[in-house]
């Protein structure tokens, strides 16, 4: 990694952008199973911090899923010479003992990942769209996408700064 070309991004490039989710979020998450058919609402916590030099993101949390406790871990990095996101991502509900790796161009966060049909059909995708619309609330979705393509909405939580 050219320093000087990180230095350019923290200070006024993506690197600078990822900075702006530092800091302790809450916001109202909605989990649903099946297209439009709402599974459960929660509130979830994440506390996110800058890590090695501010050249990674890591977020922590905890929510629940129908009563249940859920905690998870997300590190989102930004690869200057590919110019794509990488989000590594493992929680207590929704990846088993798999860690989901998904990745995406430059732009918005918006990566994809893949899992594993338990009944050992093709692996279906995972797609991660991270929309900060000011520097105190962001909008994190999940969605299911199936191997014909389609997506549903898995996940989606509003989050605002606390």
């Amino acid at each position: 990694m050219a320093t000087e070309k990180f230095s350019d991004s923290l200070s006024t490039g993506t690197h600078a952008h990822l900075q702006k989710l530092v800091g302790n979020w809450e916001g109202a998450t909605n989990t649903y199973f099946e297209p439009g058919v709402l599974a459960d609402t929660s509130t979830t916590k994440a506390q996110i911090k800058s890590i090695l030099g501010k050249q990674f993101l890591q977020m922590e949390y905890t929510s629940s899923m129908q009563g249940k406790p859920v905690e998870g871990l997300a590190i989102i990095g930004f690869y200057l010479v590919k110019r794509e996101y990488t989000i590594a991502w493992i929680d207590s509900f929704h990846t088993g003992t798999q860690v989901l790796v998904s990745q995406g161009k430059e732009g918005q966060i918006n990566v994809m990942g893949h899992y594993g049909d338990p009944s050992g059909g093709p692996d279906w995708g995972w797609r991660t769209a991270i929309e900060q619309s000011s520097d105190d609330a962001f909008v994190l979705r999940h969605f299911n996408v199936l191997p014909t393509g389609e997506e549903a909405l898995a996940v989606e939580t509003h989050f605002h700064k606390v």
